[in-house]
């Protein structure tokens, strides 16, 4: 569905939050709002329901991490954002998107380290 890319590299393992603008309808979902993850190669696959199965129709805020991961006694844990926050506040976010039915490509979002 899309790519993400800091300083012009593609990059994995960010991490995407998909927040339903407020002007949205009453039928918007309620609960957990969709996720995602960069593959390595930047791109990326919205969860809402089930494994990327994609996003309903809808303006979206999109916040974003890219968490530094390490391995402590074998097991993976995340720690700060490598983005500094930047890109993690409605407020301040990654990018806004609007989802048409049907397939859907967003153009790259463009991110900074610094």
């Amino acid at each position: 569905m899309g790519k993400v890319r800091i300083d012009g590299q593609p990059v994995g393992r960010v991490e995407l939050i998909f927040h339903r603008q407020e002007s949205q309808t009453a039928t918007a979902a309620v609960g957990v709002p969709p996720t995602a993850t960069t593959d390595a190669d930047g791109s990326f696959r919205p969860t809402t329901y089930t494994g990327g199965d994609g996003l309903p129709a809808g303006d979206y805020i999109v916040t974003a991490g890219w968490p530094v991961i390490s391995l402590v006694d074998g097991e993976e844990t995340t720690g700060a954002d490598r983005l500094g926050g930047r890109y993690a506040k409605v407020s301040q976010p990654a990018a806004r998107i609007t989802v048409k039915a049907g397939n859907n490509e967003l153009a790259p979002f463009e991110l900074k380290s610094h």
